[in-house]
């Protein structure tokens, strides 16, 4: 013969319980805020505007993933940016860990003074 316990959700101690929930919302609420409003708005908005061809003054037209396509075949400033983007990375990556590296290994074997 097995028991069976379920698990349900948590409950709340009355008002006490209500007013950290509150307290917890109106602590998350500005990150909250702040990731919506900087963060993905500005997202939404620059894909909108990549899948158009809208100059800012005029109405947009949807050309879908047109501008995508002109970028990939008939830009050549793209595609050396690209590589200009990935070697300047990988060298600031490789950089700053070397040197991280040479200054941890600098402070491990310098001789204390007495």
């Amino acid at each position: 013969m097995t028991s069976r316990i379920e698990a349900g959700p948590v409950p709340v101690a009355g008002r006490r319980g209500a007013r950290r929930a509150l307290v917890g919302w109106l602590f998350i609420g500005p990150v909250i805020f702040g990731v919506i409003a900087f963060q993905f708005v500005p997202v939404m908005v620059s894909l909108y505007a990549s899948l158009t061809d809208w100059t800012g003054l005029s109405s947009p037209e949807f050309t879908v993933f047109g501008n995508y396509g002109e970028l990939f075949t008939r830009d050549p400033l793209f595609w050396l940016t690209l590589k200009n983007t990935f070697v300047f990375t990988v060298g600031s990556l490789v950089f700053s860990i070397a040197f991280g590296l040479v200054l941890a290994l600098l402070r491990n074997f310098v001789p204390r003074s007495t």
